[in-house]
């Protein structure tokens, strides 16, 4: 059943504007609560640094100081040797564990 019409339509308007009055005081406040917190982060940061800890990787520019262009590393033979025999042993060792495998799973 709708409402009937009141001649108190000028309260109305006054409640409204007083919501929008303390709407917009909130308002405020917030934004002042939200300055305050940023100044605070930007001191922190400031003080602290990131607070990502320590640096992982490396340092930027190294790789450019170390590398000559032009320049490849050289590997001496008998280091090649023992990078050739390391790489047959362990695909030596990868065959027999597959092996292995598949004959526990025939069982």
């Amino acid at each position: 059943m709708p409402r009937k019409a009141t001649k108190a339509t000028g309260q109305t308007a006054d409640v409204v504007a007083r919501i929008d009055a303390q709407i917009q005081g909130l308002i405020t406040e917030i934004d002042g609560q939200i300055a305050q917190l940023e100044d605070k982060k930007t001191a922190l940061v400031k003080l602290f640094g990131t607070g990502g800890g320590a640096r992982r990787g490396r340092p930027p520019g190294s790789a450019k100081a170390s590398a000559v262009p032009g320049q490849k590393r050289k590997v001496s033979q008998a280091t090649r040797a023992k990078l050739k025999k390391a790489k047959r042993a362990y695909w030596a060792r990868v065959r027999a564990e597959k092996e292995q495998a598949a004959k526990a799973q025939k069982s």
